[in-house]
């Protein structure tokens, strides 16, 4: 997948898009992005040349057998990001369309062997080493945003695979450190996130920090109006403590006159404060609301 991105005619579009999303060759690099030709059956006939076998290729969910009978890669005219474990080594990937296409935005790898979704954070393998130094590691959405704070200088960033943050996550973070900082977008899915999170990582005794990037930007967004160096001093200067976001998002939507709305918000605190296992804090939030 490297080597298609720097070589042949396909890769010239590919690059395009991912200069001009700000991702420069060193990045590429760095995060070994590559891309998946039009071929329909490219890597099913390197790989096979290379003596894997088929029954393997399709278990990994690197190609599949269509109505005919004919063997296909899945991966085709997208830009490759590999998925590796903590150690490493690559057990998956996630594939992004760079044209314009009905078809699904990422395509990831099924889950098999050696791929688990609940167990993989992107960048872990990367980010450990400068979390540890720094003792502290974020949280992120996405792999994209990983990488844009990565632009931003922030090297201590990780992320799930598209799954809810899970207890092996979670083990896999404490190993490195108890200071986690959560970056969640502002809008409900972002928030719905965090709360999940938090709830999670409650049961381990761990009360993280969290930031809200304004007017429910991404990482990426947030650089594109303000710059790399702003989205740095934002993410290190507006880190607080989860439940101050949560409360706070839920009481910027407060109308004050409506009853309706307040009950909403009530509600909404509630919701959260019940999940909290340290008693102070569920005492502070609700002198707050009161």
């Amino acid at each position: 997948y490297s080597f298609y991105l720097l070589i042949i005619y396909e890769g010239v579009s590919a690059l395009k898009y991912l200069h001009d999303r700000g991702i420069s060759d060193e990045i590429i690099d760095k995060f070994r992005i590559g891309l998946a030709p039009s071929l329909s059956d490219g890597l099913y006939n390197f790989l096979i040349k290379k003596g894997f076998s088929e029954l393997d290729l399709i278990e990994l969910g690197l190609v599949k057998q269509g109505d005919n009978n004919k063997i296909h890669d899945i991966f085709r005219l997208r830009v490759m990001f590999p998925l590796a474990s903590n150690s490493g080594k690559i057990v998956g990937f996630s594939g992004r369309i760079y044209t314009s296409s009905n078809q699904a935005k990422y395509i990831n790898s099924n889950e098999n062997v050696i791929f688990h979704k609940g167990e993989v954070l992107y960048n872990m393998h990367n980010a450990a080493l400068p979390a540890r130094q720094l003792d502290k590691i974020y949280l992120f959405e996405g792999f994209m945003d990983v990488i844009a704070a990565y632009r931003a200088g922030i090297k201590n960033g990780v992320a799930t695979m598209g799954t809810a943050l899970t207890k092996e996550h979670i083990n896999s973070i404490l190993s490195i450190t108890k200071n986690i900082v959560l970056c969640f977008d502002g809008d409900e899915a972002g928030i719905k996130a965090m709360r999940r999170s938090a709830k999670m990582l409650s049961s381990f005794n761990i009360i993280p920090e969290a930031v809200v990037l304004p007017n429910n930007q991404d990482p990426d967004e947030y650089i594109k109006e303000y710059g790399a160096k702003q989205l740095e001093a934002y993410l290190i200067s507006k880190a607080k403590p989860v439940y101050y976001w949560l409360y706070h998002l839920a009481y910027n939507k407060v109308i004050k006159n409506d009853i309706a709305s307040v009950e909403q918000f009530k509600q909404s605190v509630f919701e959260f404060i019940s999940e909290i296992n340290q008693e102070t804090i569920k005492e502070h939030y609700l002198n707050q609301i009161s």
